[in-house]
């Protein structure tokens, strides 16, 4: 039970999947990683913005004060595992979660597409449109991108 080795004072522990949780403290939110012996924050004085089963969108404060957004991963995906995550850390002013494993970034009024972490659309784009073909249920798989 990872709750008895954290013994961290906390008003809350929350379970975000596989071996990682939240603790948060006096409105304070750490994001932790933990095994049956040790423990290591990976995210410190976040909040937590949007989560699913595998990641989660965070804001937290840079040097000057202002808010930004990063994701974290925590789990494994279904269908890829756990090869291809990539933390992005928190660096853009606003992010959205497209689909499960799509995220649209942006970055001083530029958009770009994060995909399991990865950058695969640069963000310098003024906009990004997506369209969803309705020949499919499921709304991770985006077959036309425009920007």
């Amino acid at each position: 039970n990872h709750n008895n080795l954290l013994k961290l004072e906390s008003d809350k522990i929350e379970h975000l999947g596989e071996d990682c949780y939240a603790i948060t403290k006096d409105k304070c939110t750490d994001i932790i990683e933990a095994d049956d012996t040790s423990y290591k924050v990976a995210i410190n004085d976040c909040t937590i913005i949007d989560k699913n089963d595998n990641a989660l969108i965070y804001s937290q404060k840079n040097n000057e004060g202002k808010e930004l957004e990063g994701i974290f991963y925590f789990g494994k995906s279904k269908y890829y595992g756990d090869i291809y995550k990539k933390n992005v850390s928190a660096t853009c002013n606003k992010i959205n979660r497209i689909s499960h494993h799509l995220y649209l970034a942006d970055k001083n009024n530029n958009k770009g597409i994060y995909f399991f972490g990865r950058l695969i659309i640069p963000i310098e784009f003024k906009s990004i449109d997506i369209a969803f073909s309705p020949e499919f249920s499921r709304i991770d798989i985006a077959h036309e991108l425009y920007f």
